[in-house]
């Protein structure tokens, strides 16, 4: 009877499985299918997304005016790398980044060949479009040269205009510079990869908007129409099937299921005859028990005859059965006493736990608000007055750290604790403070961010206010530091002293000797100034020949004598020579005119002191033409 029920039971089983396998070859057709559309919408989204990508990475990095002050100064090349580092860490599919001044000249490359392309056929095809690049518009077009990029035989150029000011629709500009940026087909095949099987690749091939356009309804063309963009990007794409590996898939996956279903067929018809076997004599021994608890008579045969657990345990449940119950009682009590003193040290931990969870957020929230506080410093810099920096760096201290003895110094103080100093190692401030050691862990963490941050700011103000050739202050720094200096002389009755110096026969020296020459007598002439003068004392160039001296002294004790120190000047200019290529000696002279608040309105303190200077310098050459004679 069971050898019939299993040959019945196996034949829906059978037709069951006929059944699946023409299901699983219908899905198995339509899944090939399916993989096949998926991975050309992969293909075409994974591509489009790459492009789009790069081209706003490219216009947005165009924009950046580090770039445009890149071409004619050299302080902001560390910038520019740092810059061109950024994208291409940004942008995974570039194959080489140029950057180029305003005359096409290539003046920075990334992973590609100034040399070659400099020499390009590219580069002449990207002039052509001036009108576009005045709009502010990306030009597109296709490279086939190999030595403009690493590992680049072809692929897509990017040409971004480099603008000094936001784009106004409808406007024209003239770029200061261009940012050219190449993606090789390469790239893209390796951002592709994942939708293809073995042997399988995928060609791409740039259409010309010149040319004639095929339908943008094929599955086989990626269009991209950007407002960033000229015109439309056209690509065509051609993706090689291998239909072998698709139908090897296909028939791998039938084979393993054809082989479980069989499988699993052997096993149940084995399983099943073995329990027909098994149980048919377990059933036997348990109908004999029953019949022998039914007469109130124990059953002649063990207990140990049996084969499952069940009947094991319902023969000695009955023996066992009180005993166990007591024991169980008083288990139950011991377990409900351990749980009420479990329960206290849980609410005790919960507790503990909690208090800590709170401080810890509440410390988390606090940095997170001094982080904030950081940027919009940042933010509020912007419009600042140099000289007055240090009082705006004191408040933001306050405010961050809740300390009124942090202060901040241009100059080093005998209190100077801790030196602020930028990217090139130089000192450019001074932390005085007693209470560094008694700062906590987390405020160290804030105050080093900030330094960090206020160092950057700092180093590129210092910037705007040198004069590259002869390293002293220009003349913005002068109108600055004079229009505070006035102010501090309001506010704090201090001493204002100003000194005008020019340059004695410069003129002469450049049409004799050449400008070269005088450029040398220019910073001789700074050296020996910068050696007189005292650690409160500033020196700024005007003009070509024209310097300037401010000095800003408080209290009657630390006065200065503009007098004395123009004397020394004159002392300090005495032997002082330079010599020319063609031997001769050049005498460094200069004239110099003093003015000092304590005498004269420092409103009139300018022109009191370029006034002496100038008779200075008449007294210097009519002492010039007498010995002539």
């Amino acid at each position: 009877m069971g050898l019939v029920l299993l040959a019945c039971s196996m034949l829906p089983v059978y037709l069951a499985g006929q059944l699946i396998l023409n299901k699983q070859n219908q899905s198995s057709l339509e899944q090939k299918e399916t993989k096949l559309d998926n991975s050309t919408t992969g293909i075409r989204q994974t591509v489009q997304e790459q492009i789009k990508l790069t081209a706003s990475l490219t216009q947005w990095y165009s924009q950046d005016r580090s770039l445009i002050k890149a071409g004619g100064n050299i302080f902001f090349s560390s910038v520019v790398w740092d810059k061109m580092d950024s994208f291409n860490a940004l942008a995974e599919s570039v194959s080489a980044t140029y950057i180029l001044d305003q005359n096409w000249k290539p003046i920075y490359d990334s992973k590609g060949s100034l040399y070659h392309f400099e020499q390009s056929q590219l580069l002449e095809r990207l002039k052509r479009p001036q009108s576009v690049y005045g709009q502010g518009k990306l030009f597109h077009t296709e490279f086939t040269e190999t030595e403009l990029a690493d590992n680049a035989t072809a692929g897509i150029a990017f040409v971004a205009p480099i603008l000094p000011y936001r784009l106004i629709e409808g406007s024209t500009y003239t770029p200061q510079g261009y940012l050219v940026v190449l993606m090789g087909y390469d790239r893209l095949n390796t951002k592709v990869t994942p939708f293809l099987y073995h042997n399988e690749s995928v060609e791409f091939n740039y259409v010309d908007s010149t040319d004639a356009q095929p339908s943008e309804q094929s599955a086989n063309i990626i269009s991209i129409d950007s407002k960033l963009f000229t015109d439309k990007l056209v690509l065509n794409v051609k993706h090689h099937i291998s239909d072998s590996a698709r139908l090897l898939e296909m028939q791998q996956a039938q084979v393993v299921f054809v082989r479980i279903l069989v499988a699993t067929l052997a096993i149940a018809i084995v399983f099943a005859l073995f329990l027909i076997r098994w149980f048919s004599g377990q059933l036997n021994l348990l109908a004999e028990s029953v019949k022998s608890y039914s007469h109130n008579q124990s059953p002649t045969h063990s207990v140990d005859e049996h084969r499952f657990t069940e009947f094991v345990t319902l023969s000695r449940l009955l023996e066992t059965m009180w005993g166990r119950i007591q024991y169980q009682v008083r288990e139950l009590t011991e377990s409900n006493d351990k749980l009420e003193r479990f329960n206290v040290q849980l609410e005790d931990l919960v507790e503990e736990k909690t208090s800590k969870l709170t401080y810890s957020l509440a410390r988390e929230e606090s940095q997170k608000h001094r982080i904030l506080k950081i940027v919009q410093f940042a933010s509020s810099r912007q419009a600042a007055e140099y000289r007055l920096i240090p009082q705006m760096i004191d408040q933001e201290l306050r405010a961050l750290l809740a300390q009124d003895s942090i202060k901040f110094h241009f100059n080093r103080t005998s209190e100077a604790d801790l030196i602020l100093r930028d990217s090139q190692g130089a000192a450019i401030g001074y932390f005085c403070s007693s209470s560094f050691d008694l700062l906590s862990e987390e405020d160290l963490l804030i105050f080093d961010m900030y330094q960090k941050q206020l160092a950057g700011w700092l180093e590129l103000e210092n910037i705007t206010r040198i004069n590259i050739p002869t390293g002293c202050l220009n003349r913005k720094a002068f109108n600055e530091d004079l229009e505070f200096s006035k102010r501090s002389i309001n506010d704090n009755q201090n001493q204002l002293s100003l000194i005008i110096i020019d340059i004695n026969g410069l003129k002469t020296t450049n049409d004799v000797h050449g400008h070269e020459v005088g450029d040398e007598l220019i910073q001789r002439c700074v050296d020996v100034i910068s050696h007189e003068l005292t650690p409160v004392s500033n020196l700024y160039r005007l003009g070509g020949d024209e310097f300037a001296v401010l000095t800003l002294t408080s209290g009657e004790s630390n006065s200065l004598n503009v007098a004395e120190m123009a004397e020394q000047l004159y002392i300090a200019q005495e032997q002082q020579t330079i010599e020319a290529k063609t031997g001769i000696s050049i005498p460094v002279r200069f004239s110099v005119g003093v003015a000092s608040s304590d005498s004269t309105d420092v409103e009139h303190l300018f022109s009191q002191a370029d006034e002496d200077m100038y008779r200075q310098k008449r007294r210097y050459y009519q002492a010039l033409s007498a010995v002539g004679k």
